[in-house]
Parts: C-alpha cells; sequence; structure tokens
C-alpha cells in the first residue's frame, strides 16, 4: 500500500501537543536535579537533546492513545480518503510507525535538530506474534545522537 500523508502541522491539535512538549522540556531544563543527574550518568547524548526528547515521549503517551488492531482501520482510512490528515490520525488512534516519524521529524527540525527517516523491512520470524508488526515496511526518525546513544545503551545494558 502506498501511502499519502498531509502533515497539517498547523492543526490545533497538533499545535498543541508541540506546545505542551516545549513546556514540559522548558520546565525541566531549568531543574538543578536534572543537570546533577545528567552529569553523573556521562551519556554520550546532549542533554538538551535528551530531555526534548524525553518531553516529546512523554506528553505524546499522555495525549495519544493507539488503538489495538489499529493496522485495519488504519489501511481502510487511507483507502477510503484523497487526503489522509494527520490529525485526523491522531484523533483516532490509528497511527504507525510513518505518521509518529513525520510528526517528530517536523517537531525535531523546527528546533534545529539535524534527523532523518529510516525505511526497512522487519524479518516476520521475528514478529510472528504482533499481527500489526508481521513483516511490511517500517519507518524510523533518527539523529545521529540518538543511534550514538542506542549503541551506547546496548554496550552497558546487553
Amino acid at each position: 500500500m502506498n501511502i499519502f500523508l498531509q502533515c497539517d502541522f498547523d492543526h490545533p491539535l497538533i499545535q498543541n501537543f508541540y506546545q505542551k512538549v516545549d513546556e514540559g522540556y522548558n520546565t525541566a531544563i531549568e531543574d538543578p536535579k536534572f543537570k546533577e543527574w545528567y552529569e553523573t550518568k556521562k551519556l554520550p547524548i546532549r542533554g538538551e537533546l535528551f530531555l526534548r526528547l524525553s518531553a516529546y515521549t512523554s506528553i505524546f503517551n499522555k495525549m495519544f492513545t493507539r488503538k489495538e488492531n489499529s493496522a485495519r482501520e488504519r489501511h481502510e482510512y487511507y483507502n477510503k480518503q484523497e487526503v489522509a490528515l494527520l490529525s485526523e490520525i491522531l484523533e483516532k488512534g490509528i497511527f504507525m510507525c510513518a505518521e509518529l516519524a513525520s510528526l517528530a521529524h517536523y517537531y525535531l527540525k523546527t528546533h534545529g535538530v539535524d534527523n532523518f527517516y529510516v525505511g526497512g523491512e522487519l524479518l516476520p520470524k521475528l514478529y510472528e506474534e504482533s499481527e500489526e508488526l508481521r513483516g511490511g515496511r517500517h519507518i524510523a526518525l533518527f539523529t545521529l545522537e540518538t543511534i550514538i546513544f542506542n549503541l551506547f545503551m546496548i554496550q552497558h545494558f546487553l
């Protein structure tokens, strides 16, 4: 399935989300406890980016809930719509990796964080238990620092 998504980043739902992320980030960046914690961890990612991504994830999980078995409804939505809107997909709870990557890409770009999309194939045997993840193309969004951070986490915790 080819999907065509109109990213209506100016929609009030998305603007409200981005505003709440910024508020969470601004509160956390001024917290001396974070600075102290960050200095002791020696993470290979800038504190500002770590906080921005943490605020983003936290607010996203509070504002949006993905429906169970949303793949079928998402597929039907894209097939019925001449123009699929990001805001509607978020409201309906039928978002998957492509929509999540688009939402994050724009947010990070507007805050001066270089980032890029990565597409790939999942191996069916790795995800046999998940109907929605079985095979197919998946998209992720990365910054160079998050790749380094993930490698750091793998090295220290596996």
